[in-house]
């Protein structure tokens, strides 16, 4: 500033002429900025989609077979699905939940275009101990492109049926349906489904859910009926009735012939229709155990839980204490099963094992206090089932007394 100041009085000029006096001395343009490199808009798009295909990439590294994990657990105990699951249907270990803060184990769903690619992944997030959704505000994440690319449920001949979501296709599927099986991931979604179907000669049925109806889901699968139309396809509109939800909703709740009373039509000659509805009926809260349960049991849990089940050691002292988050998520996990499973036998195992868990975490009153700090419902469990032990205990030990006497 002085040294302007110094040039305006020197010049006997104003200050933009001491500027102009200035930058010409110093071979600069006061009244042109240093340009910025600007990327070409579609340099920063290709930027974009390599970030997106690294991310989907590194999804697909890190996800393994659905099998014997916790996603298959939330698919046949919590959604009725019996039948084999496509290989598209995948399990990772943990992923982070940027809404919730933490990570949680997820059920991904894997997105193909036409040539077989995969351009995105649905992450359906999982709660760790009972393989139900996570409680959280977000759970569902989706990674990449969906555009025209579903996640295929079954391959088949004849018509083509499209469902929201994955669920509600695996339920079409067990059905008996012959038909080609997608989920397209979203309703706005299904509107893309042209290029990638092409063959014209084959019929769409878009499986929609029981929308209200002037929702906006309800106008996007009107308008994007409309618009398959438009290119030449046939299609038409199942949709369960108002209040009834989705077809996994009809599935759990009225059984596998509520369903396939929808499509009649298509399954005429794949299958007939079971005459008793109470045969077919999916009971999630009790499905029929094997003989081998006992091992099977053990070896699922190990599986989905290895870093969380207690080691079976000759020696106690070599196995690594829970946690008390880990102790929650156990109890709790206990308890639901306790409260599900027909077996005589291993329910008296498990409700010994949870009795056990109680009385330790009760016995340590600062571990006591963490855990109704944690999770309250579950300290008030416990107590209870504290108090349900003593009775118990007060009841023999007056039965015997009076026995004696």
């Amino acid at each position: 500033m002085i040294c302007f100041n110094w040039c305006s009085g020197e010049r006997g000029g104003e200050f933009k002429e001491a500027l102009a006096y200035v930058a010409e001395a110093l071979r600069i343009s006061p009244e042109r900025p240093l340009a910025r490199p600007i990327l070409p808009q579609q340099d920063d798009d290709a930027l974009k989609e390599e970030r997106r295909r690294q991310k989907v990439q590194k999804l697909c590294n890190t996800a393994t077979p659905l099998q014997g994990t916790l996603a298959e657990t939330y698919l046949r105990r919590h959604r009725g699905i019996r039948g084999i699951l496509p290989a598209d249907l995948q399990f990772i270990k943990s992923h982070y939940n940027f809404v919730a803060g933490k990570s949680f184990p997820a059920m991904a769903a894997l997105a193909r275009d036409k040539t077989g690619k995969v351009t995105g992944v649905q992450l359906v997030f999982l709660d760790r101990w009972t393989g139900q959704k996570a409680k959280a505000d977000l759970t569902k994440q989706s990674v990449g492109s969906f555009i025209g690319c579903p996640v295929q449920i079954q391959k088949g001949t004849g018509a083509i049926f499209l469902a929201e979501g994955v669920e509600t296709a695996l339920s079409l599927k067990e059905t008996g349906l012959k038909g080609d099986i997608y989920a397209t991931l979203s309703v706005s979604n299904i509107q893309g489904m042209g290029d990638f179907l092409q063959d014209k000669s084959r019929p769409i049925v878009i499986c929609a859910d029981a929308d209200a109806e002037n929702s906006p889901a309800r106008k996007t699968v009107e308008e994007a009926m409309s618009f398959l139309k438009d290119q030449g396809f046939t299609v038409s509109v199942i949709r369960p009735e108002q209040s009834k939800g989705d077809f996994n909703d009809i599935l759990r709740k009225e059984g596998i012939q509520a369903v396939q009373a929808y499509f009649r039509d298509y399954l005429k000659d794949a299958l007939t229709l079971a005459p008793n509805a109470s045969q077919s009926k999916i009971k999630t809260s009790s499905l029929s155990l094997p003989s081998h349960w006992e091992e099977e049991f053990k070896k699922q849990y190990l599986a989905i839980h290895p870093e969380r089940a207690m080691k079976i050691s000759n020696n106690p002292s070599q196995s690594k204490p829970l946690t008390p988050q880990q102790m929650i998520g156990k109890f709790k996990f206990l308890t639901e099963q306790i409260n599900t499973l027909e077996n005589k036998g291993i329910i008296e195992r498990l409700t010994k094992e949870r009795n056990s868990l109680g009385i330790s975490i009760l016995q340590d009153n600062i571990l006591m206090t963490r855990i109704r700090l944690r999770d309250s419902s579950v300290a008030i469990q416990i107590a209870a089932l504290n108090d349900s032990l003593k009775k118990q205990q007060e009841t023999r030990m007056s039965q015997k007394f009076e026995l004696a006497r």
